[in-house]
C-alpha cells in the first residue's frame, strides 16, 4: 500500500507542475515564433481517478502479482507514463523536425529554469548539443536567450562541434576541451 499511496502523492505533483510549466512554455516558446505554442502533456499508464489512484493501483498490483513476477519487473504505475512535448497540439516526437524537436526541448528547459529562479533557487542550465539540428536564425536566438540570463545563472553547453555555437556566445564562455587520450 506504501507504493500506491506515494504513487498517488507522485501523479499529484506531476500533474501540478504540468500546469504550472505549460503556463511558463506560452512565454518561453514566444521567442521562437509568435504563432507556435509550445506545451506538453502527461500521459498516464492509464485513465486515472485521483481520488482513488492509490486503491486502483493496489488492486491492479494484487490482480497481476504472478504476471509481474514471471516478467521480473512492475508492469503498472507512474513510470510507466509518458510526457510528450507539442507544437500546435502535434506532438513534436512524431511531426516535429530534429530542429523543432531542440526547440521544444529547450522551450520546455527554460520554463523549468524560470519556474525554479520564480522560486528563489539558484540554478545551474545544463544544455546537452542544443546547437545540433538548429539552422543559424535559431541558434543565434537560443544564444540571445542563454547570454540574456548569464548574469544570474551559470550555464552548462555540451557540444561536438564547436563551430554549431554563435561567435557571441563563444566570446563570453570558458571553454574546456576533452580530447580522446587514445589520439
Amino acid at each position: 500500500m506504501n507504493y500506491a499511496k506515494t504513487a498517488e502523492i507522485l501523479v499529484s505533483k506531476r500533474i501540478s507542475i504540468i500546469e504550472k510549466i505549460n503556463n511558463q512554455l506560452l512565454n518561453s516558446s514566444k521567442y521562437f515564433s509568435p504563432d507556435s505554442k509550445i506545451s506538453i502533456d502527461y500521459q498516464h499508464f492509464r485513465p486515472i481517478d485521483l481520488n482513488s489512484y492509490a486503491q486502483n493501483l493496489l488492486q491492479l498490483f494484487l490482480k497481476n502479482t504472478q504476471k509481474e513476477i514471471i516478467v521480473g519487473k512492475t508492469l503498472y504505475g507512474p513510470h510507466k507514463d509518458t510526457i510528450d512535448i507539442y507544437k500546435n497540439d502535434k506532438a513534436l516526437r512524431f511531426f516535429g523536425s530534429r530542429g523543432e524537436q531542440r526547440i521544444g526541448a529547450f522551450c520546455l528547459k527554460l520554463a523549468q529554469l524560470e519556474l525554479l529562479q520564480n522560486e528563489n533557487l539558484n540554478v545551474v542550465f545544463l544544455l546537452d548539443d542544443i546547437f545540433s539540428e538548429l539552422d543559424e536564425s535559431h541558434r543565434k536566438i537560443v544564444s540571445e536567450i542563454i547570454l540574456s540570463r548569464s548574469e544570474r545563472i551559470q550555464t552548462f553547453i555540451t557540444t561536438s562541434t564547436i563551430d554549431e555555437i554563435p561567435e557571441k556566445l563563444l566570446k563570453t564562455s570558458y571553454l574546456i576541451s576533452i580530447k580522446d587520450s587514445n589520439s
